[in-house]
């Protein structure tokens, strides 16, 4: 686990050619975007999403623990839209 270090999720293609957002398609139970997030933490002790959209992936807030939960309330950088 890097302690030191903030793991970066960059998620804001346009999925011109699927036509849907590819980071919210289900594999299993799960969405790319979890699956992504799940491996990251194992990595990481902070995870920051950047997203064109971030209205798209106010679902992952629900699956944060309560400590992730106020940190993204507290500094704004769990998910960050890009200006």
């Amino acid at each position: 686990m890097y302690k030191d270090i903030t793991g970066i999720i960059l998620s804001g293609g346009k999925s011109t050619r699927m036509g849907d957002n590819k980071s919210l398609l289900k594999i299993g139970e799960l969405t790319i975007i979890e699956r992504v997030r799940i491996l990251m933490k194992s990595l990481f002790d902070e995870v920051i999403l950047i997203t064109n959209d971030p209205a798209d992936y106010k679902f992952l807030l629900d699956k944060l623990s309560l400590t992730e939960q106020k940190k993204v309330l507290i500094n704004n950088c769990g998910i960050i839209q890009p200006r």
